[in-house]
Formats: structure tokens, C-alpha cells, sequence
């Protein structure tokens, strides 16, 4: 992960292959690739390097558009902790080789609350690395939601990095302005570190995402990309992250897809693991079991269990971003938690133009339709996120969450639960 102190950021760009395969790739650019050249991408990265456009397909998405659902009349808030120099030209560049409409951003500016803001350092891996983050952010909301308005609500870091407060305030900037219908959020606090000052920032973020509820906003967060483990210093222990181990979340994981050119699977997915990470699941040491997690209390044994719902996230089973650093543009081959988590935020966009209203806090009707027929989650029974991790299983796991999703189906299920 990238970390901002206490704060960490799901690995969404810190980017894909091969710690050697997984890490590395995503690390650098695919060289001279003007276009979306799939077949260099993976001879440099050996990763899958998906297209978005594949990717919408894996998840029906393009039959929702050809019904006209495509998140009109909808925001999508991405809250990020440093914007990019170019991200506004890559999220335009990136729409017109996939032949997506115009994108329609917008780019609030939060200074510090102290001190002054970080410049981006190309040299910088940790500054790089939430430049990417931020880029690949909005460009994977807009490839599931083409015709929502984005927000990319920019918290500029300080050198110090330690900007929790300021987060915080940014997200209630977010929910008190009703700036978003959806709020989408690819960093965590480890609540496995999260002891006495950052306690109470978890317990003051859950008074506002309790707000968020009340005014009908989703919120959506990436589950981490540590598998059942996080880092706390130098150590390892068993812990979920935060914000999306609030009740009030959605919390997103993470899937291993295997498509074709077409983005029809050749399997079915299975639970991201590889040498770039895996997804984050497990039982919060914070909230106890929410209401709505009843039906799976064999598994959330009294605490608030993560993940809800896991989308594409692996290291090898890369999708393609557009970004540009200090020397060129190029498709990079992205992963991570917080890829999957914007995308699912395009997926909830779609299903409020749908339903004609914002949806709210999402967890209950998941959980609700998890056992439908037809209403678009799909069980994953295999992989484990990561070593001495979760494994996957029939119905309700710690490693998957319910499963994934098929939204040509859960978005008009979503929109018929709302009324």
C-alpha cells in the first residue's frame, strides 16, 4: 500500500507486476504505447492488461447503456488525497480511445489546514504513486458510469502526510454541501493501529458518514489490498481497514478476472491473491455486527465483517489506465482495491439514474438480494485473499464478501429495492 502515515492507500496504482509480475509492471509505462496495444502491454508486463471497455462487458455494463442507463443526472465524489497535473487531459484522452462521451469533471481544491501543500516529484514514489491513484480513479468511474458527473474532491497532503483531520474534513465538505450522490473512497486507516488520537477520528468519521446516510448518499471504500493482514508500523497483524469497515459502508475487494477479447469469462472469477497483494477481508475490532449482517452471523461472529462485494483487482489480471509522469503518456496496467471501488461506485451511479433517487446507505439491500434469483450477485467459491488468509465459500465469506456482481441485473434489482 501506499502509506500517508496512518493513512494508507489501497494499492489501486501502486500499480501492478511482478514484485516482480505484479508490482513492477504497473510501476512503469508500457513504452511507445500510443494506443491501447494490448498484446505489448502484456509481452512487457506478462499481466492481462484489460481494457476498461473489456471490463464493462465482464460486468454488463454496455447492455445498460444500450437501455440508456449510463448515470446521467448522477455525481460520483472521489475523495483523494493529491490530484495529478494532467488527470483532467488523461480522463479526456482515455474516453475518446475507448469511445466513452465526454467526461464531465469537476476539481474541488481542499488546502491544508496546516502547512503547505505537496508539489508532485516525479521522483517521489509516494507522491507518484497518489497521482496515479487519483487518475486511475476517475477514469475507471467514468468507464462503469460515461454520463455521470465526476468530483474529484482534491485534499492536498503536506509534506508530513499525517492529513487525517483533513480528510475528514473533506469528507464532511462532501456530505454537508451534498456535493455527490456517491461517495467513493480508495484509502484506509488500519484499525488494527487505531488506537486512542486515531480512534476518535474513526469514531468523529462515523458521525459523518451517518449524515451521508441520512441524505440518501452511498458510500462506497476499498477493503485494502493486505489480504486478512495490514500493516501497523513494522507489523503485521490480522486487521480491516477504515472507512470501509463502518457499517455504513460499502466495503469492495477484490477478484481475479480471466476474460477474453470480448470480455466474455473463460472462468468464473476467484478471490484476487498474487505477488502483488490480495484483498483485504476480515472482522472488525471497532464496529460490532450490523442488522443486516444477520444472515451471515455463522461468519460475522459478533463484529462487522468485510468485505460486501469484490470486483477486478489483481496484480495479473491487470486493466489499463491512461497516465501521464514527466516524460509521456501511456496506457499502464492498474490493480488494487481501489480500482475495484470506483468502478462499483459507476455501478451504484447507474442504478440511482435508474431508480430516480439516491440509493443511500447500500448494505442492507445487498445483503437482502445476495440470496435472490436474478438480482445480479454472483457467489465466488474459490481463492484465498492472501497467505494465512480467508478462503472463499459457498454464500458470505471474509475473503469475497456476498460475491461479485452482474450489473445488468443488480442495477435494475437495486432501483426496484429503493421503490
Amino acid at each position: 500500500m501506499l502509506v500517508v502515515v496512518a493513512l494508507a492507500l489501497a494499492a489501486g496504482c501502486s500499480s501492478g507486476g511482478q514484485q516482480q509480475s505484479a508490482q513492477q509492471a504497473a510501476e512503469q509505462p508500457v513504452k511507445q504505447q500510443a494506443g491501447m496495444d494490448r498484446k505489448a502491454c502484456q509481452a512487457e508486463t506478462k499481466t492481462a492488461c484489460y481494457t476498461f471497455n473489456q471490463v464493462r462487458a465482464a460486468y454488463g455494463v454496455d447492455a445498460l447503456q444500450r437501455q440508456g442507463i449510463t448515470g446521467k443526472g448522477r455525481t460520483i465524489a472521489i475523495l483523494a488525497p493529491l490530484g495529478a497535473p494532467h488527470l483532467r487531459t488523461d480522463l479526456e484522452a482515455a474516453s475518446t480511445q475507448l469511445g466513452l462521451p465526454k467526461p464531465h469533471l469537476k476539481i474541488v481544491e481542499q488546502k491544508p489546514s496546516h502547512g503547505k501543500a505537496s508539489k508532485i516529484d516525479w521522483k517521489d514514489e509516494e507522491l507518484t504513486g497518489m497521482a496515479r491513484e487519483a487518475t486511475m480513479d476517475v477514469q475507471a468511474a467514468h468507464a462503469m458510469a460515461p454520463e455521470a458527473d465526476l468530483l474529484l474532491y482534491q485534499v492536498d497532503v503536506t509534506a508530513k502526510r499525517d492529513d487525517f483531520d483533513d480528510v475528514l474534513r473533506g469528507l464532511k465538505q462532501i456530505i454537508g454541501k451534498h456535493m455527490a450522490d456517491v461517495v467513493s473512497i480508495s484509502f484506509g486507516l488500519p484499525e488494527g493501529g487505531a488506537k486512542g488520537e486515531n480512534a476518535a477520528r474513526i469514531k468523529q468519521g462515523h458521525r459523518l458518514l451517518a449524515d451521508a446516510a441520512r441524505q440518501g448518499i452511498t458510500v462506497v471504500a476499498a477493503a485494502g489490498d493486505g489480504g486478512a493482514f495490514d500493516g501497523t508500523g513494522d507489523k503485521q497483524v490480522r486487521s480491516v481497514d477504515w472507512p470501509a469497515s463502518d457499517p455504513l459502508v460499502t466495503a469492495v475487494g477484490g477478484t481475479r478476472l480471466d476474460l477474453d477479447d470480448a470480455g466474455k469469462r473463460r472462468k468464473p472469477d476467484t478471490v484476487w491473491s498474487d505477488e502483488g497483494g490480495a484483498s483485504g477481508g476480515g472482522l472488525s475490532a471497532i464496529f460490532t455486527r450490523p442488522a443486516y449482517q444477520r444472515t451471515v452471523a455463522a461468519v460475522a461472529t459478533g463484529r462487522r465483517a468485510v468485505p460486501d462485494i469484490s470486483l477486478s483487482a489483481a496484480g495479473d489480471g491487470s486493466t489499463m489506465a491512461y497516465l501521464t509522469d514527466d516524460k509521456a503518456a501511456s496506457w499502464w496496467p492498474v490493480y488494487g482495491t481501489s480500482l475495484a471501488t470506483p468502478m462499483f461506485a459507476g455501478v451504484v451511479a447507474l442504478a440511482a439514474q435508474h431508480a430516480g433517487k439516491r440509493l443511500g446507505s447500500l448494505n442492507p439491500a445487498l445483503y437482502d438480494l445476495a440470496n435472490a434469483r436474478n438480482a445480479g450477485i454472483v457467489d465466488i467459491t474459490t481463492g484465498t485473499n492472501g497467505k494465512h488468509g480467508h478462503p472463499a465459500r459457498p454464500g458470505y465469506d471474509l475473503a469475497s464478501g456476498l460475491g461479485t456482481v452482474d450489473a445488468a441485473h443488480l442495477v435494475p434489482a437495486l432501483a426496484g429495492y429503493a421503490g
